[in-house]
């Protein structure tokens, strides 16, 4: 049977509230780029969900909205140097970091389609994130997306009465390498 894409939004909009909540009452700081760049990549995966872009078109799409989320200083500290610098070499580094966000958004996109698993993977991933002491400026948020991506799991348990789509796929995905680098 016809299974719709649109569950997402739903991811979205509990990400973005809870994450909301979590800086509101000072748990969390928000990242400007990544707010800019999550929120390119979940409109653009919605407008995918209904109109179906060619692929070309799509990553394309995707490099641009990754580009600019660096290009805003996502990953730089205050002296303008990289945060995790590979090579030392900024435009390698860089460019490196624009691969790495975009195989795991296509990562998530591509095993959306198995029932429950891109929504187990990011809830399992980013509550594990959420608790490491490491991370400790993330945990709200990346709390956040783990509660998103398990409620999501409701209605995305076998046999799936939706999908995330390109929206929620995209959003778990980009945060998900977001965090990671």
């Amino acid at each position: 049977h016809p299974v719709p894409y649109l569950g997402g939004v739903g991811i979205l909009i509990g990400f973005a509230a809870a994450a909301g909540l979590a800086a509101q009452a000072k748990l969390a700081t928000i990242s400007i780029p990544l707010v800019v760049g999550s929120g390119i990549l979940a409109i653009l995966g919605l407008l995918d969900d209904r109109k179906s872009f060619r692929p070309a078109f799509k990553f394309g799409a995707q490099v641009l909205a990754v580009a600019v989320t660096l290009a805003l200083g996502a990953w730089f500290d205050s002296t303008g140097g990289w945060v995790r610098s590979f090579t030392g070499i900024l435009t390698i580094d860089a460019l490196f970091s624009e691969l790495f966000l975009l195989t795991t958004i296509n990562a998530v996109n591509f095993i959306d389609v198995s029932d429950s698993l891109s929504a187990t993977v990011a809830a399992v991933t980013f509550s594990l994130w959420g608790v490491n002491p490491g991370l400790t400026s993330h945990a709200a948020a990346m709390l956040a997306a783990a509660g998103a991506g398990a409620g999501f799991l409701v209605w995305n348990r076998p046999p799936a009465s939706i999908y995330m789509g390109d929206c929620g796929s995209h959003l778990l995905g980009f945060l998900m390498g977001a965090v990671a680098l």
